[in-house]
């Protein structure tokens, strides 16, 4: 980019200025509350203090350095399974999502899931990390290392598992827990009787972030480069 400046008959002078794509973003916007859609289906909804997008990066991507809310839908609209982070990250091109550091989501049994790092693959549909992950069941805590999911995360496989605890064992204070299964892995289904049974007058409650939001609406890769 060159810039020009004159005044009356002085001489022009033109300055370079190079611009880093990497680390400038193409669009930045604050108090964001957008719904993605993709091929006129809106597929997610995303609640940020503040979102960055670097479209001309060598790989394009979005950031949430602030934190980020998500809340993901089904074909009929209704949330299966949100996402909480303090920071996320969105690399648009492989369709793939890093959330990071103290990283909570919900499925739609209301299963809690905690971790500090978790990825979702859009393509390949599937949720997964190879981090520390805590899992509250209505009846019972998991713990262990290694997660794959479904999208949903309602049908999950956890590599090595730590503990499997009763709830109510681990709410009780001064309590020694105890690990009851010994195996290195396990594998967690939710069948789709017991889903509805489950899921049968339940909804997922957002967290609310204390700002004015602001109401957008794009196509999944469609974003300008000048951010309108």
């Amino acid at each position: 980019m060159a810039i020009s400046s004159s005044c009356g008959n002085s001489k022009k002078e033109f300055v370079d200025v190079t611009i880093d794509y990497e680390t400038t973003p193409t669009m930045e916007t604050h108090d964001v509350e957008t719904v993605i859609s993709d091929s006129g289906i809106i597929r997610y909804k995303i609640t940020a203090p503040l979102w960055l997008v670097f479209e001309e990066a060598k790989e394009p991507r979005w950031n949430f350095s602030e934190g980020m809310h998500l809340e993901k839908y089904d074909n009929e609209l209704k949330i299966d399974a949100t996402f909480d982070c303090d920071s996320a990250k969105y690399l648009s091109q492989r369709k793939l999502w890093e959330f990071s550091g103290s990283v909570h989501a919900l499925n739609v049994a209301k299963d809690r899931f905690d971790t500090e790092l978790l990825f979702w693959d859009q393509q390949n549909k599937k949720v997964y990390t190879d981090s520390f992950i805590h899992i509250e069941k209505s009846d019972r805590i998991i713990e262990g290392y290694g997660f794959v999911s479904n999208e949903t995360m309602t049908d999950y496989y956890i590599n090595r598992v730590s503990g499997i605890f009763p709830i109510n064992d681990m709410r009780k204070q001064n309590n020694d827990s105890t690990t009851v299964s010994t195996s290195d892995s396990t594998a967690v289904t939710t069948s789709e009787n017991e889903s509805k049974t489950q899921t049968h007058n339940k909804t997922i409650e957002p967290i609310q972030l204390n700002k004015t939001k602001r109401t957008e609406r794009l196509e999944l890769k469609q974003i300008s480069k000048d951010g309108n």
